[in-house]
């Protein structure tokens, strides 16, 4: 317990040590020791008494063996292994030291300790100081042990085979001095090939294998000459070695593991290529020299040298050679990577325009005589409101699937690309006539027409497709690509999700489009819009409780009708601000007609693109507040289409809902039909399409289906309008099915809200307004009657 505390009191104090003076520690303390340690080195040289400095050297040992620990401590490093058998090797040989010179009776103690010591150190400095680099450690450890074979040599042949002959010591201590520095040496070697020391505890491990290495050269030399030879300069390495490994402990960089440096395999350069030729020719060197002074030359060694040299140097040609191969193979596919960079789109994986344009030259140039070569130009019509609404990776998934399923529709020896954006081209080689262009455009059609599962999303996006052929006497290929363009610009202006097959009078009617298109955005900024009402009236009393806003273009002096510019604006990207002048006029107007009582409720628009907006519900929010029209006063009109992306609809159709703006279905009966959907989101109105009211028959099918729907709907709470009535007949007949509102030219035809201010009157029953038409309930009972 009295332990416990007292460790729990150390920790205490440790942890009242000033920051500032803690994190000073941790920068400076390694330059404090190493600058001290140094200094006593030279001081130890100038003085030179081995036998006066002694206990001073078992000090510094101790002091090196604490920064060490001390070291690992602070810095805490990824690999505190090696630095504990540093530590150990230093406690060791310290103490070994110590043995051997204060009781030299236990002299072997003393070599037992100090050989422990080294074994210890050489263990923990190869694992601290390793690089690992992929593919370059091989031929940076052959360099090494060939440098290092070399410097064997002549260690061996200067310094310990005179040891052997000429000392008396035991040959472990030998062997003591000559494998620490050999293997030193090859550590050293390695490191500098591996890219060179590259922060400063690194640095300091290289001056301390120095340093060592004098160490052991003097050691080897005392042995021949005296054993008080070179004192001062053993001193000063010795005490200097201290100073190197204990600064390296303490510098924060110690923490770094050494695979983590920027360690690089260095290239064959001269100075490199001169360090291992100087190490091939030292064998056959020393050989000659140690011959030349006529002494009795032990051959073993010097062979045994050469031929590890030699499996050395074949191993590493072989390593060089196994680099080349890496290197070319490297080249080759960091080559196609680049060519398929520049060749194919990086999101699609499918071609991009330049191969298509160097595929495209190439099919032209190798037409025969009658084959044909078709281009089809692919565009996607909703890909904007996928962006604007889900967000670029969405629009990105989409256009990965689009290039998917481009690759299923195309057969082989087509071509598939991406342009960029949402424009995709297929070529077809080898087209027999225009049906097999045709057959392949009305494919790609139906695949893309299929919904799409994107981000847990169910979408469904439509494509034109322009459709280009070029017989034998076409003369360019980028003529064949324009007559694409013109067509997949026509197809696209003429609706969603349909083709066209060029012709050469299509190119007029393209530059009229593209004027057209121009100038629709010009018209939008300069206030060419108009809004023309078209009342909506309850069968049962004849009373006109709304209207339907429907937006006419005025320009150059005439009213260009929606079917020309309606396409335009969805191709072009216009019909969101031509949607929002649409939505603020109306309210504007509608609002200002509550004067003469409360006002009716105005029906807009909304095209699917729109419904999938951000902004769409703050967007009428803000619209309602500035007019002062009520929410429960507009109706938002939304096709069949829009319901088959049921996610999207549910979302943007309950949040209106929650808004107070009622929706209604515009056109049922046709396209979809999800009656389903009817009971599954918050649908106020559904509108009969104009198609079973124009052909009402009594008895007949289509007002059977005219029935069933406002039956169904009736069932369902819903209102229900008839669209398209153009006879007394037709309103007779769906006010005898039970429908609740008409509209159409025999009730009223569009007009501009002044005409209405002066041809309707504030009915006397009430809030409300009249149509100047017939009276609905007695066209009703004249038609009922007949």
């Amino acid at each position: 317990m009295a332990l416990h505390n007292l460790r729990a009191t150390d920790r205490g104090s440790l942890a009242t040590v000033d920051p500032g003076l803690r994190a000073w520690l941790r920068r400076s303390a390694w330059l404090v020791f190493l600058v001290g340690g140094l200094a006593l080195a030279i001081a130890a040289a100038v003085i030179g008494d081995e036998d006066a400095l002694h206990p001073l050297v078992t000090i510094l040992g101790l002091m090196t063996t604490a920064a060490l620990l001390a070291g690992l401590r602070m810095h805490r490093p990824a690999r505190p292994l090696a630095w504990r058998l540093v530590a150990l090797c230093i406690f060791l040989t310290t103490a070994g030291v110590a043995v051997s010179f204060d009781m030299p009776t236990l002299g072997v103690l003393g070599e037992s300790l100090t050989a422990s010591g080294y074994i210890a150190g050489l263990v923990g400095f190869v694992i601290l100081i390793r690089g690992r680099i992929p593919g370059g450690d091989r031929g940076a450890f052959l360099d090494a042990a060939i440098l290092a074979s070399g410097v064997g040599v002549l260690i061996w042949a200067f310094g310990f085979a005179p040891v052997l002959l000429a000392s008396r010591q035991s040959s472990l201590v030998s062997a003591i001095y000559f494998y620490p520095a050999l293997i030193a040496s090859a550590t050293v070697a390695r490191m500098w090939f591996l890219g060179g020391p590259s922060r400063p505890t690194t640095r300091l491990l290289v001056l301390l294998v120095l340093s060592s290495n004098v160490i052991t050269i003097i050691q080897m030399m005392r042995a021949i000459i005296g054993p008080d030879a070179f004192s001062g300069p053993f001193l000063l390495a010795e005490f200097a070695s201290l100073a190197f490994v204990g600064g390296a402990a303490l510098h924060p960089t110690m923490a770094i593991p050494a695979d983590r440096q920027r360690a690089t395999l260095q290239p064959l350069s001269r100075g490199r290529i001169a360090a291992l030729a100087v190490a091939l020719l030292v064998n056959p060197a020393t050989l000659a020299i140690q011959a030349s002074d006529g002494r009795a030359v032990d051959p073993a060694p010097y062979i045994v040298g050469g031929v590890l040299i030699g499996v050395l140097v074949i191993g590493r040609l072989g390593d060089a050679l196994r680099q080349l191969g890496d290197s070319l193979r490297e080249r080759e596919s960091l080559m196609e990577l680049l060519r398929r960079q520049a060749m194919y789109d990086t999101l699609t994986s499918l071609p991009n325009r330049t191969l298509f344009t160097e595929r495209l030259a190439s099919d032209f140039a190798n037409r025969s005589n009658g084959q044909l070569l078709a281009v089809l130009l692919v565009d996607l019509d909703d890909f904007k409101g996928v962006n604007d609404g889900y967000g670029h990776e969405a629009g990105d998934a989409l256009l990965v699937a689009v290039g998917r399923r481009l690759r299923a529709a195309i057969r082989e020896g087509d071509m598939a690309a991406r342009l960029g954006g949402d424009e995709f081209v297929v070529t077809l080689p080898a087209c027999v006539d225009e049906q097999d262009a045709v057959s392949v455009a009305e494919r790609i059609l139906a695949l893309l027409g299929e919904p799409y599962e994107i981000d847990g999303h169910s979408l469904r996006v439509h494509a034109s497709v322009g459709v280009a052929l070029a017989g034998p006497t076409e003369r360019h290929p980028d003529d064949l690509v324009r007559n694409a363009d013109v067509a997949m610009y026509l197809a696209k202006s003429r609706g969603q999700g349909r083709y066209e097959l060029f012709e050469p009078s299509m190119q007029a009617v393209a530059m009229t489009q593209l004027q057209l298109r121009t100038d629709l955005a010009t018209g939008i900024a300069d206030g060419e819009l108009r809004l023309h009402y078209q009342p909506i009236v309850d069968l049962r009393t004849g009373r006109t409780i709304g209207y339907e806003a429907l937006v006419r273009w005025l320009h150059e002096d005439r009213l260009v009708p929606p079917m020309e510019f309606i396409p335009l604006a969805e191709s072009s990207g216009l019909i969101g601000p031509l949607t929002d002048w649409v939505v603020d006029e109306a309210c504007r107007v509608i609002a200002g007609w509550g004067r003469a009582g409360e006002p009716p409720w105005v029906s807009v628009n909304l095209p699917s693109s729109q419904l999938i907006r951000t902004d769409l519900v703050e967007r009428l929010t803000r619209t309602l507040a500035l007019s002062g029209l009520a929410a429960d006063r507009l109706v938002i009109e939304i096709t069949e289409s829009s319901l088959m992306e049921i996610d999207v609809a549910r979302v943007a159709i309950e949040r209106l809902s929650e808004l107070g703006v009622r929706i209604a279905i515009d056109d049922f009966g046709t396209g979809y039909s999800a009656l389903s959907y009817l009971a599954r989101l918050p649908i106020d109105i559904v509108k009969v399409d104009r198609s079973f009211v124009s052909a009402l028959q009594a008895d007949g099918p289509e007002e059977a289906i005219a029935s069933a729907i406002i039956v169904l709907a009736r069932q369902l709470g819903l209102t229900t309008i008839g669209e398209g009535i153009e006879t007394a007949e037709q309103a007779g007949q769906l006010a005898a099915l039970g429908c609740d509102l008409g509209q159409g030219f025999h009730l009223g035809r569009p007009s501009p809200d002044q005409d209405f201010r002066a041809m309707l009157v504030p009915t006397p029953s009430g809030p409300g307004w009249r149509s100047p038409a017939a009276s609905v309930p007695e066209i009703a009972r004249r038609r009922v009657v007949a």
